[in-house]
């Protein structure tokens, strides 16, 4: 609805109730007509006098408000406006009494029947709708402002997720070119499978990770190729366990965003060069509630205490924080020979 439709709905609204309740109820200036007249005589005297309402509402609004604002002298904007409410107030009165009562009344001109009384009467009625259409503007202005910053906000949070995003595809596809890259040393016949992995998950990554959310299930299925994966380059040197549990396909979550904790697993739970490793990731989403459970086995070393828990468990943290907040916990304990994540997220808010 524009801006103009808007201004002229609150006219004639304001129009219909003051001539309704100040004349045709309240009022006694046409109590000997009938009621459906003094109902007519009402608006006719209301739209006679709107002109200088709307005029002084408008200088109010668009040009003394905006100088209050930005006056140094504050005192001198309140004045200005006070002096434009009185003249406003005045003029009301000069067209009431030298203009629509002799109309009506066939009578001369006659100022005298004007005094402090029908003068604060009149101040009243001007100010009560120039009062009204401020509470109006600064309503909708406070709107418009609680919109902005909510639109800031969002596009804060969309910025930095974009940005944890890029940190964390990078860091994916490094470890799988390193995988790749075992393999191919060794001349393995495993190295063409494992290509046709990474492009899956390539595609995954080019097709999926630009939206917002994907499916819990596509996901899922991004995992359990990054798994094969793993599980071609390190064959009998780990015991991979997945479990996947879900009642719904409706589950949505953002891509890649449970794909830090399996690459964590692998990357301080199994290496070639240490002894056989086990990974066991269960995934089940019950009731809106997703539950991720990564388990690897560890061997303390020196070079795996002083690595900690790398950069994609940071991002993840930070991108939970973004998306569930108060929405999710995430508990990391750590074993003497063991190494665990759980994350709980709750998928559909209450109502």
């Amino acid at each position: 609805m524009t801006r103009p439709v808007l201004h002229i709905g609150f006219w004639l609204t304001y129009l219909f109730l003051n001539a309704y309740v100040e004349i045709a109820l309240a009022g006694t200036t046409f109590k000997e007509f009938p009621w459906l007249q003094r109902t007519g005589l009402g608006l006719s005297v209301e739209f006679l006098l709107l002109p200088l309402k709307v005029l002084v509402t408008y200088l109010v609004l668009y040009r003394l408000l905006p100088m209050l604002y930005h006056a140094k002298k504050w005192w001198l904007g309140i004045a200005y406006l006070l002096a434009a409410l009185a003249v406003a107030a005045i003029g009301n009165l000069l067209i009431l009494y030298g203009v629509i009562y002799p109309l009506l009344y066939g009578e001369p001109t006659d100022f005298s029947r004007v005094s402090s009384g029908r003068f604060i009467w009149s101040l009243i009625e001007v100010s009560s709708v120039v009062g009204l259409a401020m509470g109006i503007k600064y309503f909708r202005l406070r709107l418009q402002g609680l919109e902005r910053e909510k639109q800031l906000v969002e596009e804060k949070l969309q910025s930095e997720l974009r940005f944890l995003r890029a940190q964390t595809n990078p860091h994916f596809l490094f470890n799988v070119l390193n995988s790749i890259y075992a393999l191919a040393r060794k001349k393995d016949e495993r190295t063409e499978e494992t290509v046709l992995l990474l492009s899956k998950l390539l595609r995954f990554m080019i097709y999926e990770c630009n939206s917002a959310v994907v499916s819990l299930r596509k996901e899922c299925q991004m995992i359990k190729d990054y798994l094969a994966l793993e599980e071609l380059r390190f064959q009998d040197k780990v015991a991979l366990h997945y479990e996947e549990d879900i009642d719904s396909e409706a589950y949505q979550i953002p891509p890649l965003l449970l794909l830090p904790l399996v690459e964590n697993a692998f990357k301080h739970g199994v290496s070639e060069s240490r002894r056989k490793g086990w990974v066991k990731v269960c995934l089940s989403a019950q009731q809106g509630v997703l539950r991720f459970a990564v388990q690897n086995s560890v061997e303390h070393s020196p070079d795996t205490e002083a690595e900690g828990t790398g950069l994609g468990l940071t991002s993840l943290h930070r991108q939970l924080d973004l998306l569930y907040p108060q929405r999710h916990t995430f508990v990391i304990e750590q074993a003497e020979d063991q190494f665990s994540a759980d994350l709980q997220v709750k998928l559909v808010q209450d109502e």
